[in-house]
């Protein structure tokens, strides 16, 4: 494990230095620290010029850009339009670039990516989640017990009803788990099932 973590380590770097310029990997980097986070492009400016000399001109361009090659996704939120959610393009990739990417962050973008590749057409939902455009919900609970969860769920029912969901995923790490709350159906479901299933 040690030995891939190493070759995987190296092929990153290799990577980001042999394609990037040295701007860009200060930019990379701070996008790094922003991933699986509403943020808006004039706060990613306002961060960067504090940290290495910029221009508003060259950072707009360059988000263009990073968003043409899919480096960075912004995704729609359904409640708050100014600010959307950023994703970069490979979890590993922000986790080289970034000691602050604890693990719900990591698996909030593992769920984006995958949606991303299955094509789904979805926002983000407030901070409950992502809703498709059929309007069917996905949750991130990695670690909650079906107890905890319904607790939760219980309380955003009302939510749920104004935005006529009828159907909720629940991602989790291992749990499988299914109920319904007032004729909307909850499936719990693990990571990787849930991935294969969207095949």
């Amino acid at each position: 494990m040690a030995i891939f973590n190493i070759q995987s380590n190296d092929k990153m770097k290799r990577f980001f230095y042999n394609n990037f310029s040295e701007k860009e990997q200060k930019l990379l980097i701070i996008l790094a620290k922003y991933t699986a986070q509403r943020v808006t492009i004039n706060q990613i400016y306002l961060y960067s010029k504090e940290k290495f000399k910029i221009s508003k001109d060259w950072l707009y361009k360059k988000m263009r850009e990073f968003q043409d090659e899919k480096i960075v996704v912004f995704i729609e939120d359904r409640h708050h339009k100014s600010a959307k959610k950023m994703i970069m393009f490979d979890f590993a990739f922000t986790k080289y670039l970034t000691l602050s990417q604890g693990f719900i962050m990591q698996f909030d973008t593992l769920i984006v990516l995958a949606m991303l590749k299955h094509k789904y057409q979805f926002e983000t939902f407030g901070n409950s989640g992502y809703i498709t455009k059929n309007n069917k919900l996905i949750l991130l609970a990695p670690f909650d017990t079906e107890e905890n969860i319904w607790k939760k769920t219980y309380l955003k029912q009302p939510l749920y009803t104004e935005y006529n969901i009828k159907f909720v995923t629940i991602i989790t790490v291992a749990n499988r788990y299914n109920y319904e709350i007032k004729g909307i159906e909850f499936e719990g479901l693990p990571f990787e099932e849930w991935t294969i299933l969207n095949d």
